[in-house]
C-alpha cells in the first residue's frame, strides 16, 4: 500500500532545498514543523512550497480549535478508524496499521494527523453555528442559481476496468482499447448490463453496474463531466478516471423536485460556505499574528 493510498486513509515528504528529512523547516509560535511532517502532503503531489503552506494552515486551526477549548476523544479517534477500515476494505486495526506503517510512518504520527484533521472538522462545525440564520430568500436565491445544472439526476451504469494511476502506459492503453472494441457492442441496456456483470471490476458489477440516481458533486469529474452529457440510451467512453476506465450508460434522467429536504440541503450549504469565508478571514489574521520562521 503506497502513500497516495495512506493519504486517503485519512480523512480528506522530503523537502527541496530545505534540510534533511528530519531537520526544523520552520517553527511556528514556538512549534517545530519537521521535514518528515510534510510527507502525506508530498504524498499527495504537493509540491515541498505548497506542503509546507497547507501544514502551516493545519497547525493554525488547529491553535484556534484549542483556544476555543474544542477537543477529540479517544473513543471519537476509534470510531474514526473503525469507519476508515470499512470504507477502504481493511480487515483490522493490525492491517491498518500495517498499511501505515508501509508508507513509512508511524502510528503516533498517523493518529496525530487524524486526530488534527477531527479536531478541525470540529472548528468548521463550530463555526458553522455561529454563522447566523439563513434567510428563505438567500436560500431561494442559491436555488434560482441552480436551476437545472444542479437538480439534474441521471440514473446510470458503468462498467470498470481498473488501472493504476501509476500504471505503465501500455497497461493502461490496453485496458483502454478493449473498452473501445466493447463499446462498439453495446447496442441497448441489456448488454450493458450483462456486459459489466461479465467484465466489471468494480463492486456493482453484481447489479449489471447499476449505480442508481446520481447527482452533481458525487462522483470523480471525469465521470462526472461525462454522465451529464451523455445522451440518455446509448453507451459511451471509455472515460479514465483515477480508478481506471470506464464505459458509461444512462438510462434515464429527471429533476429533483424542490422539495423541503432540498432547501434544508441548500441552507446548509450555504452555512458552510459562510463558516468557510469566516475561517478563511480567521487564518489570514492568525497568520499575521503568528511567529512562523522559516530555518535558513
Amino acid at each position: 500500500m503506497n502513500m497516495i493510498l495512506l493519504s486517503s486513509l485519512l480523512l480528506h515528504g522530503t523537502t527541496e532545498g530545505l534540510v534533511h528529512l528530519d531537520g526544523v523547516v520552520a517553527v511556528v509560535d514556538g512549534e517545530a514543523i519537521l521535514a518528515s511532517d510534510l510527507l502525506p502532503g508530498k504524498a499527495q503531489g504537493l509540491s515541498s512550497e505548497e506542503a509546507f503552506e497547507r501544514l502551516i494552515r493545519d497547525r493554525l486551526l488547529s491553535a484556534e480549535a484549542r483556544a476555543r477549548s474544542l477537543t477529540i476523544s479517544d473513543q471519537e479517534v476509534e470510531s474514526t478508524l473503525d469507519g476508515i477500515q470499512a470504507r477502504n476494505g481493511i480487515p483490522d486495526r493490525a492491517a491498518l496499521k500495517s498499511a501505515v506503517s508501509q508508507a513509512g510512518q508511524t502510528w503516533a504520527e498517523y493518529l496525530q494527523s487524524l486526530r488534527r484533521q477531527l479536531l478541525q472538522q470540529r472548528l468548521v462545525g463550530s463555526m458553522m453555528r455561529q454563522s447566523g440564520m439563513v434567510t428563505d430568500r438567500e436560500v431561494d436565491a442559491e436555488l434560482s442559481l441552480r436551476a437545472s445544472h444542479h437538480r439534474e439526476e441521471r440514473k446510470t451504469r458503468h462498467l470498470l476496468l481498473r488501472v493504476d494511476e501509476k500504471a505503465a502506459d501500455w497497461e493502461a492503453e490496453d485496458a483502454k482499447n478493449r473498452l473501445v472494441e466493447l463499446v462498439a457492442e453495446l447496442k441497448d441496456e441489456a448488454l450493458f448490463i450483462a456486459a459489466a456483470k461479465r467484465n466489471s471490476e468494480d463492486g456493482s458489477a453484481g447489479a449489471g453496474g447499476d449505480l442508481g440516481w446520481i447527482r452533481r458533486g458525487q462522483m470523480v469529474p471525469a465521470f462526472e463531466s461525462a454522465a451529464f452529457k451523455a445522451p440518455k440510451g446509448k453507451a459511451i467512453g471509455p472515460i479514465r478516471s483515477r480508478f481506471g476506465w470506464h464505459l458509461i450508460w444512462v438510462a434515464d434522467t429527471r429533476m429533483r423536485p424542490v422539495n423541503q429536504e432540498l432547501r434544508q440541503s441548500v441552507s446548509e450549504q450555504i452555512r458552510r460556505k459562510k463558516a468557510e469565508v469566516a475561517l478563511e478571514k480567521l487564518i489570514e489574521t492568525a497568520r499575521e499574528k503568528a511567529l512562523v520562521r522559516r530555518a535558513p
